[in-house]
């Protein structure tokens, strides 16, 4: 039995995240949520897109349908993530320091760089992705092929 100790004098951000999973005939083939202690809100948005894309991936493997033959449209509540995979990824990469680190254009370090390097593994097999903004609550973290 494993015991997790809280400090109650701490404040703890408890980060959650969801997703859903669609056909493009929208039948729903997978679908996932959790949570987690002092996760970030882009922390919990990323770790949605890379648990959907984990789960489009070994629906369409057991399904044999190759990767590269599948587009997918995901969609997403989090501004934040839209933005940084269709514009800034690019700005970040490009502006790379010398041991490989992302740098943002106010010469910071991208903090999520790790997570968002393990999500484009996961795009660089389809087709194509394309990424779009939803309003917040009126939907859920999807994906469409």
């Amino acid at each position: 039995m494993k015991w997790l100790k809280i400090d109650l004098e701490k404040e703890y951000v408890i980060g959650t995240w969801s997703y859903v999973t669609l056909t493009s005939s929208e039948m729903i083939v997978d679908s996932a949520s959790g949570s987690s202690l002092d996760m970030t809100i882009a922390n919990s948005e990323l770790k949605a897109i890379d648990m959907a894309l984990r789960g489009i991936r070994l629906y369409l493997k057991d399904k044999k349908i190759p990767l590269h033959t599948v587009s997918i449209e995901l969609y997403s509540d989090s501004k934040f993530s839209v933005q940084a995979f269709n514009k800034f990824i690019k700005v970040w990469r490009k502006n790379a320091n010398t041991e490989g680190k992302w740098i943002k254009s106010n010469n910071e370090p991208v903090v999520n760089q790790h997570e968002f390097e393990r999500i484009l593994h996961l795009m660089k097999d389809f087709r194509s992705i394309t990424v779009c903004h939803i309003s917040a609550h009126k939907g859920f973290t999807i994906m469409k092929w």
